[in-house]
């Protein structure tokens, strides 16, 4: 458990520092498909950019490693619903 500690810390510290610089020039790539379904993308948009940025942090580092679409689709689903719960609990 002591050497998978580093390893989740650099994949969460790599996922947020990747979110910040990266997540608003995906989202910005993602306005002309929203618009073109009239905002129900807006629904999804979070998890597109939650996928695109797991799949790349698994690529970037060799300590991580996503073993299937499959996992890759459901670790995003978690980090996107503790995401929105967080917002929404904001809000509250």
């Amino acid at each position: 458990m002591a050497e998978e500690s580093p390893a989740a810390i650099t994949v969460a510290a790599l996922f947020s520092l990747l979110n910040w610089s990266l997540g608003w020039l995906i989202r910005l790539l993602l306005v002309v498909p929203t618009i073109l379904t009239l905002g129900l993308l807006l629904l999804f948009t979070s998890y597109i950019v939650n996928t695109l940025l797991l799949w790349l942090v698994d690529k970037l580092l060799a300590s991580f490693e996503i073993k299937g679409l499959r996992a890759l689709l459901l670790s995003s689903s978690a980090i996107t619903l503790v995401n929105w719960l967080f917002h929404f609990s904001q809000w509250r």
